[in-house]
């Protein structure tokens, strides 16, 4: 849990550091940092639309794998 703390508040410095260098010329990384606050606006629309719209979320199934000793029997 500590090291995705600490590797999330880097990526956030990061982040805001390029958005320093785009807002202080570097004009070719606009698209780039665009696209992450574009996805976490669609996905939350998304969510809120199917929230609105009262579908509940899917329930993940997940399959057990067959052992392979069962198998070989």
């Amino acid at each position: 849990m500590r090291v995705t703390k600490i590797t999330s508040v880097v990526v956030l410095i990061i982040y805001a550091f390029l958005w320093v260098i785009e807002l202080h010329g570097a004009t070719q990384l606009l698209p780039i940092l665009a696209i992450p606050p574009i996805l976490v606006i669609l996905v939350a629309g998304g969510l809120g639309i199917q929230r609105f719209l009262g579908i509940k979320p899917r329930k993940q199934h997940f399959q057990e794998p067959e052992s392979k000793d069962e198998t070989a029997e």
